[in-house]
């Protein structure tokens, strides 16, 4: 998956939000929604 030029596997949500936008308290939210979209089964 690339996505902005960067190499990343797309299973780390968390990496793309870091690499996508600073981290200016953002992580907060996308990190656990990006965790449950991407990971259900997970919950």
């Amino acid at each position: 998956c690339k996505q902005q030029g960067l190499e990343f596997p797309p299973a780390e949500p968390e990496n793309i939000i870091k690499a996508a936008v600073p981290a200016t308290g953002t992580l907060e939210r996308p990190a656990p929604v990006a965790r449950s979209m991407s990971q259900p089964a997970s919950a």
